[in-house]
């Protein structure tokens, strides 16, 4: 079984969607070995009502703290939703373990974290927007991309942009962990170009994709159990 640790510092979106992908068995050969925060926060509570193993530790100037934690985990997949730097110390002890899903193309738009990335792509005037997954290094938001997705800014308002770019951010982060891991698998097709929320999505290629994750009812499932009306 190949063991994932989530770093979150907010909503946990990610990991809801993670943790609900392999209940339905979408991802196979997945556990969540623990949720890792450098703060109380929404994704905590939701590892703590789902018997997932919840830790808060602090990360300014003590993330050996972490390193430690992680040692303790064994992970073989870091997923980063936290919001702080990752020390070289904590990065050179998983080298090539930690990812990160960025909301622009990067390196469009790098260094901010979560939704500024998408006020400042709008402000900019910007054509298309989307994800990037990438490795995680030393610089805020240089790591190598691992899967990409893009999809055109109409004239939906900014939170229905803002959802879009969730689900396929969660659809990315879904792939690399399949890809990064061996013997896990992904049930679903192969697909370039999908119709997602009355968007045309494009994603790297060789995308997998099962053909649940272009309805309506896992998105929901995973708002109901973040206990907000937002992605």
């Amino acid at each position: 079984m190949n063991k994932v640790v989530f770093l979150c510092s907010g909503g946990g979106g990610n990991l809801r969607f993670f943790h609900l992908a392999i209940e339905d068995g979408l991802l196979e050969n997945f556990e969540i070995a623990g949720v890792i925060s450098d703060r109380l926060c929404p994704a905590l509570s939701y590892a703590e009502e789902n018997s997932l193993n919840g830790f808060v530790v602090p990360f300014d100037g003590k993330q050996e703290l972490v390193r430690v934690k992680l040692v303790d985990l064994k992970p073989d997949l870091i997923i980063t939703n936290v919001h702080k730097i990752v020390q070289s110390n904590v990065l050179n002890s998983f080298e090539g373990k930690f990812i990160n899903l960025h909301y622009s193309i990067l390196p469009a738009f790098g260094g901010v974290v979560g939704k500024t990335a998408l006020r400042r792509c709008i402000e900019y005037g910007s054509k298309i927007t989307g994800v990037t997954v990438h490795h995680v290094n030393e610089e805020l938001d240089r790591g190598s991309p691992l899967m990409q997705a893009s999809f055109p800014i109409s004239g939906a308002d900014f939170n229905s942009i803002l959802d879009l770019q969730f689900r396929i951010g969660c659809i990315s982060l879904l792939n690399v962990a399949n890809q990064m891991v061996d013997g896990s698998s992904i049930k679903g097709e192969r697909f370039d170009v999908v119709r997602l929320k009355n968007s045309m999505v494009t994603f790297s290629p060789d995308a997998q994709i099962h053909t649940t994750l272009l309805e309506e009812e896992i998105w929901s499932r995973v708002k109901q159990a973040s206990g907000r009306s937002e992605g």
